[in-house]
């Protein structure tokens, strides 16, 4: 719903739920069992283009909530948007391990050795 709503807002809204977002996540306390928060923070971040954030709040999402297939899937797309290639497909790779029938992974895998980087031997 923010996201939507985020999409049609003024630029001063915008910077509020920025500010908001932070907050949320300053105050975020692990509860096992309960919704991925950080995660959900990161593709607000994602979704506003800034991927640097964005991977922070993944990488924190990744700590509390574990390997999780949308924080390595989310994380790998900022990467690859920042042309971090080599880090990009190791995310993917992540996301595979986790998910083997993620056929949208594969692609971003395929589409980065094909396209964008190739690993040293």
């Amino acid at each position: 719903m923010i996201l939507a709503k985020m999409r049609t807002s003024t630029p001063t809204v915008l910077l509020d739920l920025i500010q908001v977002m932070h907050k949320v996540a300053n105050n975020f306390y692990y509860i096992p069992g309960t919704a991925d928060t950080l995660t959900n923070i990161g593709i607000f971040f994602q979704e506003i283009k800034d991927y640097e954030t964005a991977i922070h709040y993944y990488e924190k999402a990744i700590q509390y909530f574990g390997q999780t297939e949308a924080a390595h899937y989310n994380r790998g797309l900022c990467l690859f948007f920042l042309e971090r290639w080599e880090e990009a497909l190791n995310a993917f790779q992540s996301t595979l391990t986790l998910s083997k029938d993620n056929v949208v992974a594969r692609g971003w895998v395929a589409k980065i050795l094909d396209e964008k980087y190739t690993p040293l031997p």
